[in-house]
């Protein structure tokens, strides 16, 4: 069992390096076309106020450049999802591994009697990679549990939930509310310099 655990813990990390690795890559380029799309932009400018009919070639060249520019964007942010993604998967696997000297980390149902220890930990783990506050998920926490006992259940369950919200408005399908693909391009594609992160709200 922990054989198995650790090759896919190694697996999962070898998948997170190139999916990074594979994002730096995009963002270069993504940076590299906005570029050149700023200055073919400019030729066109200057070219459609002082020639006549070269205008209309530099127009689809630059419009072939606005469309790639587009395509990698959203190429990048699917790679950062699943990248955000990866770093969630399988918590609840080493929670187990890192609570099981207490009884609530071996048996779910009892009441967990170190909620602070469980926060922290879930900060370090999730939160913190993908800069959502560990004191907004304790609020949803008592939100969806009032005035009961958290157990180990009520904490995997609520991190799915907040997880799918939260993801949701990072990552939005079209119609939702959430960032934008220009919110992603401002901050550089790091949460950290996003202008909104994910919060919940009653």
């Amino acid at each position: 069992m922990f054989a198995v655990q650790s090759k896919s813990r190694f697996d999962q990390s070898e998948t997170l390096t190139e999916l990074q690795a594979t994002s730096v890559k995009f963002l270069a380029d993504i940076d590299r076309l906005e570029a050149l799309n700023e200055d073919i932009t400019g030729v066109v400018g200057f070219l459609n106020e002082t020639s006549l009919g070269f205008e209309t070639s530099l127009e689809v060249v630059a419009k072939v450049l606005a469309d790639q520019i587009v395509a990698n964007q959203a190429l990048v942010l699917e790679t950062l999802e699943n990248t955000y993604r990866q770093r969630i998967n399988d918590w609840d696997c080493e929670y187990r591994d890192k609570f099981r000297e207490f009884d609530w980390g071996t048996n779910y149902a009892l009441p967990i009697t170190d909620l602070d220890s469980v926060i922290t930990y879930l900060d370090d783990r999730i939160f913190n990679e993908v800069c959502w506050d560990a004191s907004n998920f304790v609020e949803f926490l008592n939100a969806e549990y009032p005035n009961l006992d958290i157990t180990s259940y009520r904490v995997v369950r609520s991190v799915i939930v907040y997880s799918d919200r939260a993801l949701d408005y990072y990552f939005p399908e079209s119609g939702e509310v959430g960032l934008t693909a220009k919110e992603w391009s401002d901050a550089s594609y790091s949460c950290e310099n996003l202008a909104s992160t994910y919060v919940w709200t009653a």
